[in-house]
């Protein structure tokens, strides 16, 4: 999953094998468009009250025919980043259960990783470390740990051009979520429950 953000990382590292000359600061800059996909979860008895609030905000990349075959090559365990630009970033303000896993409020960095055939995990890494580490988000291979989500990967009938994101939410109870993931041929699909009183 190719960026802008990898190219810099390539001209860093060439900087490094100067030799003895001393590395000159460089810089990266500009407006990106970001995209944003959130839920509320809220009650109204007499007023508006807020319970939940999750957003993701990313960089949408577009989807080259290229990257079908890196996909189906890419071995379990595998990590890559998920947009463009900046970290993605997922922001919640209540706890989420993936099956018996927490997920505390707070924000996190994301990236994904290959599972076997048809699955494949949504990793969550904590961003204060990984701020304190200074990985910028072309290196999320190299991240370890983390909180990894299993995602359902299948074939989607609409081939998405950008990368799109959603959080939906069940009818019968929106306590219950699904953070969908499209890109090119692809959905993938991880299920969070909010923990939560309402």
């Amino acid at each position: 999953m190719v960026s802008r953000l990898s190219l810099i990382a390539g001209a860093l590292a060439s900087l490094t094998l100067a030799g003895s000359a001393a590395a000159q600061l460089q810089s990266f800059t500009g407006n990106v468009d970001r995209k944003l996909a959130q839920c509320f979860l809220y009650t109204q008895d007499g007023g508006f009250n807020v319970h939940g609030l999750i957003a993701i905000h990313y960089g949408a990349p577009e989807w080259k025919g290229e990257y079908t075959g890196m996909v189906k090559e890419a071995k379990p365990g595998t990590r890559a980043r998920l947009g463009k630009d900046f970290w993605t970033t997922l922001d919640t303000s209540c706890t989420l259960m993936a099956g018996d896993t927490k997920i505390a409020p707070g924000t996190y960095y994301v990236g994904v990783e290959m599972a076997e055939e048809g699955k494949m995990h949504m990793v969550l890494l904590d961003a204060t470390k990984i701020r304190a580490s200074g990985m910028n988000p072309a290196q999320t291979g190299q991240t370890e740990g983390g909180i990894r989500i299993p995602m359902t990967l299948k074939t989607d009938a609409e081939e998405h051009h950008e990368l799109d994101i959603a959080i939906e939410t069940s009818e019968d109870d929106p306590k219950h979520l699904a953070m969908i993931v499209r890109w090119g041929p692809m959905a993938a699909k991880a299920k969070v429950t909010a923990d939560i009183e309402a």
